[in-house]
């Protein structure tokens, strides 16, 4: 399985439901498992709406570039870029759940499910970009070949 993709778009709301449905529909060529296609939709999905949420001023509109890498029938690489703000979710603390809903304070429960849902995550600022590399592994018996 050889497949890869790269979609490079305005960081607006406008633009965000048609790049994850151009994402989806790449990935379902390659994975037949609903449950695995909604978890790296849930990560694509989260990532680019903080991007845009958080990442620019209100004068600002920068960009987002998201690339699927299905090189190897086991492994699903995305790379997510992005010219916003310095942000290293790696580095975030994690939403503490056990605490009750009311004593928690808002955001960070997507990041926190976000990390959980994806087998690598490596960070660089690079050039005054995010790159964001995600690997999610043991998909093999999941893949269409």
């Amino acid at each position: 399985m050889v497949s890869n993709l790269i979609i490079r778009e305005k960081a607006l709301f406008k633009n965000l439901n048609s790049t994850l449905t151009k994402l989806m529909a790449s990935l379902r060529e390659h994975i037949k498992d609903k449950n695995h296609i909604n978890k790296i939709h849930f990560v694509i999905e989260e990532i680019l709406v903080n991007i845009i949420s958080y990442s620019f001023t209100e004068s600002e509109v920068g960009y987002f570039e998201v690339s699927l890498n299905m090189d190897s029938p086991n492994k699903i690489m995305v790379k997510i870029i992005d010219n916003g703000i310095f942000f290293n979710l790696i580095k975030k603390e994690d939403a503490d759940i056990s605490l009750p809903l009311i004593r928690r304070g808002t955001g960070g429960l997507g990041i926190h499910l976000l990390k959980r849902f994806v087998d690598e995550i490596y960070y660089q600022r690079i050039n005054n970009k995010n790159i964001l590399t995600l690997t999610f592994s043991n998909i093999s018996n999941k893949c269409l070949i």
